[in-house]
């Protein structure tokens, strides 16, 4: 399944340093293009992200809670399954809180540019993880005019 952003989404993430994205990306094995498409880049590193998160698990913070809190119930119970929680709020930032610990002391100097990016593409991750592909409404970006 081909996953792309929502305009809301990549609104989020847009303003992201080059040199961040670049990073996150080599962070997650990926070699960037000598010419980048910002959009693109994004959209090929959340599928990466979210095999890298089913077995480490989300890191989150307590100043992830408003966000988590306004997940629909579907995106919280794709969070609680990658977390192997409840799908309660509580549940998912208690293993969240262990995961991002566990990062930090993995981490010796580097920016940890995986739970850096986890707060700005959590949504489009999760609905990644739920099957929701494009999201409601996505046109795909291959859609040409039939005249």
């Amino acid at each position: 399944m081909t996953f792309h952003l929502l305009d809301d989404e990549y609104a989020l993430v847009q303003a992201v340093p080059a040199d961040d994205l670049i990073n996150f990306a080599a962070e997650l094995d990926m070699v960037p293009p000598a010419e980048i498409d910002r959009k693109a880049l994004f959209e090929a590193c959340i599928p990466r992200l979210l095999d890298r998160l089913r077995t480490e698990r989300v890191p989150l913070s307590r100043y992830d809670r408003a966000d988590i809190e306004a997940l629909s119930p579907t995106l919280l119970q794709a969070l609680a399954d990658l977390q192997g929680s409840a799908p309660t709020v509580d549940a998912v930032l208690k293993v969240g809180a262990r995961a991002y610990r566990a990062r930090e002391k993995r981490r010796m100097t580097r920016t940890d540019m995986v739970a850096y990016m986890v707060p700005l593409l959590l949504t489009p991750m999760l609905r990644l993880a739920a099957g929701k592909g494009s999201g409601p409404g996505q046109v795909p970006p291959s859609t040409g005019s039939s005249a």
